[in-house]
């Protein structure tokens, strides 16, 4: 049971005086701004209704508009200057405000604390002092908060969503992650909670030396598989993200190498992802001192061939290289590498395949499975320009699959985008 200072979600909490002083009187590392509706009572009564108690509101955050930047900070006293500022990565800075409210109540035996719902944004990563002189720019400089601080049998008591004891154990939960990212230094966490995306990235340094396998020649168990599981949480659109890879000597089974919880399966959640996939990848490479390059993504697959996981990887690749090198390539030969490189699971193609099959609008009942006629278009050409191949059903390549519409029965509509031009006509 620990006190972060980042205190969240709706909670009412009751603290003994040792642990008020401990904790040095609740400290709280959100920033905020004191409301009205507390009381000037004293410390000494022995109920707290009589006590000394403050209300506060969270200031919100001030962010970087570039979706996949980390960058948190802690609102100033001068948010406007702050916000005429840019983010590290160059991109706009722009404040969100957040409705959470607390009050703490102190009297003799210690203290009650309540809080009033789910903070809209996470920790912060970063301040940004601002000074007087205008002429001075404000300097970025890394959020420093205390530790966790571990308490001893404290009461809690929840006032909406109590499922167990167990979900009670500590105050401050968004913290969990973070707090056992300062224990696991070398564990990668990332969390972006903006808007309607919400993302936590793990990935242990074990996972991150899995990434890459040398030793094992084959193809098939060397590459990493990417998709998402639908039935791990139990909210509506929450999933969990698995990238996997095969490890020979001791499980000699698939197992995971990134984990990623998202409220949602659009390009953005993918993109963001991908991204640390990639990041972790490159980590193992300086680790064992290997040239990256993009022939390093090329085994990493994406399962399904929706449009939200092919363009969250080629949006990563892009995010990546501009990252890692960006005095080389552009966005539009990077975009053009990463289309090259997207390859997808024959298993889920076939099931497509085998769904699409099915409907008699599409593929008729007449048509002979091992005859079906399959038009191959490079991206980026126009359907008249398509080549029209007769291969065997049994034949299937890595490729983004979409169902043939208004191209007449028995066909289906292909991207080669791992192919050439020159290679198709």
């Amino acid at each position: 049971m620990t006190w972060d200072g980042f205190p969240d979600r709706r909670f009412r909490c009751h603290f003994t005086s040792q642990q008020v002083e401990d904790t040095s009187r609740l400290a709280v590392y959100w920033i905020s701004d004191k409301v009205s509706g507390g009381k000037r009572g004293s410390l000494d009564p022995t109920t707290p209704e009589k006590g000394r108690s403050s209300r506060f509101k969270c200031a919100g955050v001030t962010s970087c508009e570039a979706t996949v930047c980390t960058v948190r900070i802690a609102p100033g006293t001068n948010i406007a200057r702050q916000t005429e500022s840019l983010c590290k990565c160059g991109s706009p800075l722009h404040h969100r405000s957040c409705p959470v409210e607390w009050s703490v109540v102190f009297y003799r035996a210690g203290a009650i604390f309540e809080n009033s719902g789910t903070h809209s944004h996470p920790r912060y990563t970063h301040s940004l002092p601002t000074s007087r002189n205008k002429k001075t720019a404000p300097q970025l400089q890394h959020f420093i908060a205390r530790k966790p601080i571990v308490l001893q049998s404290f009461e809690t008591r929840r006032s909406l969503h109590s499922h167990s004891s167990s979900q009670t154990s500590n105050v401050g939960q968004s913290g969990d992650v973070q707090s056992d990212s300062d224990e696991g230094v070398d564990w990668t966490v990332g969390v972006h909670w903006m808007d309607d995306i919400n993302v936590i990235v793990l990935q242990s340094p074990w996972q991150r030396r899995m990434g890459l396998k040398d030793h094992i020649k084959t193809e098939a168990v060397n590459s990493i598989v990417s998709d998402a599981c639908h039935d791990y949480f139990i909210g509506h659109n929450q999933l969990l993200f698995l990238s996997s890879t095969y490890e020979p000597f001791h499980l000699k089974s698939w197992t995971p190498i990134l984990m990623t919880y998202s409220n949602g399966a659009t390009a953005v959640h993918y993109r963001i992802h991908f991204l640390y996939l990639f990041r972790g990848l490159a980590a193992r490479c300086r680790e064992i001192k290997r040239k990256v390059t993009d022939e390093l993504f090329a085994n990493v697959r994406v399962v399904d061939f929706s449009d939200a996981q092919r363009n969250g990887f080629i949006q990563a690749f892009v995010d990546f290289w501009l990252e890692f090198a960006p005095h080389g390539r552009n966005e539009s030969k990077l975009s053009r590498a990463a289309a090259a490189l997207v390859k997808g699971c024959r298993q889920h193609f076939d099931n497509q395949i085998t769904r699409v099959a099915k409907i008699s609008r599409i593929v008729g009942p007449e048509v002979d499975w091992n005859d079906l006629q399959v038009i191959f278009i490079c991206q980026g050409c126009r359907p008249r320009k398509a080549a029209q191949l007769c291969v065997p059903a049994h034949l299937y390549f890595s490729i983004s699959y979409s169902p043939l519409r208004n191209l007449g029965r028995g066909s289906f509509f292909c991207f080669f985008s791992h192919f050439s031009r020159e290679q198709l006509f």
